[in-house]
């Protein structure tokens, strides 16, 4: 999200990381927007994985999957 300049939020749900924009995207065309500000996007952990580090709080989000 830091390339395109976007403020986002980041948290920890039980079925992944998820995301909320603070500014709809993309800027400047909101009827071909998808993705609205303060809509949470959530990704799951298992197509996190490879970013995770090895450890006991890693090994209990890959569990939560």
């Amino acid at each position: 999200m830091a390339r395109w300049g976007l403020p986002a939020r980041y948290y920890l749900t039980l079925t992944g990381l998820a995301f909320i924009l603070d500014d709809s995207w993309p800027i400047g065309r909101p009827t071909n927007c998808r993705l609205l500000a303060r809509d949470p996007v959530i990704i799951p952990y298992r197509a996190l994985r490879r970013f995770i580090r090895r450890g006991p709080f890693g090994d209990e989000l890959l569990k939560l999957d």
